[in-house]
């Protein structure tokens, strides 16, 4: 009777470990590296196979989409430049991909940095043209909904949010 008893409580023990555990081992790390990894490895097809995907880069998504990766200031102002662009036919503000601060990616070595200041991760990574290295430099925030890109800055010292909050010239 004591082994019948024990072994349900062992088997009640093990269901209730399962129950409580199991849902971790397949939880995401939400920090802000895993933020900044996930968009390059989500959009990094964009410079690995270019036009031949068909496909939209990270900046011609929709709003919903945008604000998985950025907070809702930095999305609101891809979707205001994605609507300037399919209305006029032409470019707005943004005439590159902003995560690989090129018109025509394809980048190689790229290197996802540390949360520094607790404030910006640094991606650097090399064109293969001409092996210069690019710094890019996520300034990101812990959210709501967790981890978001509030900014984007460039080595030149252009931030997106600077070049997307312009009023278009002809507009």
């Amino acid at each position: 009777m004591k082994i019948k008893i024990l072994k349900y409580f062992k088997l009640h023990l093990i269901f209730i470990f399962y129950i409580c555990f199991y849902p971790l081992a397949f939880a995401e790390d939400n920090g802000p590296e895993q933020l900044i990894i996930k968009i390059y490895h989500d959009y990094a097809w964009v410079a690995v196979i270019g036009d031949q995907w068909k496909g939209e880069g990270i900046s011609s998504q929709k709003l919903p989409v945008l604000q998985k990766y950025f907070d809702y200031r930095l999305a609101a102002l891809l979707e205001k430049d994605n609507e300037c662009n399919s209305r006029g036919g032409r470019t707005c503000n943004l005439d590159f991909d902003p995560i690989f601060a090129s018109q025509d990616p394809a980048v190689y070595d790229l290197r996802v940095g540390n949360l520094k200041n607790n404030e910006s991760i640094d991606v650097e990574f090399k064109y293969p043209e001409n092996h210069e290295r690019i710094l890019v430099k996520y300034f990101v925030v812990n959210s709501g909904s967790g981890w978001r890109v509030k900014d984007i800055c460039y080595q030149h010292k252009s931030c997106l949010s600077t070049i997307l909050s312009v009023k278009p010239k002809g507009l």
